[in-house]
């Protein structure tokens, strides 16, 4: 897991970054009315396209947050195994 010191109160969602996976985000993000901007705070249709970006931000009528995926630039942060699938073992 990876946070913040500080308490933000929004939610940041780091999703895979596919393609595949696009159309998909920006169904659900419509159904709830999400409105999405880019990282300048510039609108952006909520389309498959916008979600390809490395980053956009989103605000619905209960919450703000970010959408992220690997090709932000995490610094030293090795996001991948996070989104990584993997299946549970019995201990």
């Amino acid at each position: 897991m990876h946070g913040s010191c500080e308490l933000t109160g929004d939610l940041d969602l780091l999703w895979d970054g596919t393609p595949e996976q696009a159309p998909r985000l920006a169904a659900a993000f419509a159904e709830v009315g999400a409105d999405i901007f880019d990282e300048d705070g510039n609108p952006l249709a909520c389309t498959a396209a916008a979600f390809l970006l490395a980053k956009v931000s989103f605000r619905t009528p209960a919450r703000a947050a970010t959408a992220a995926h690997p090709a932000l630039p995490w610094g030293a942060l090795p996001v991948a195994p996070f989104i990584t699938p993997r299946l549970c073992r019995e201990r």
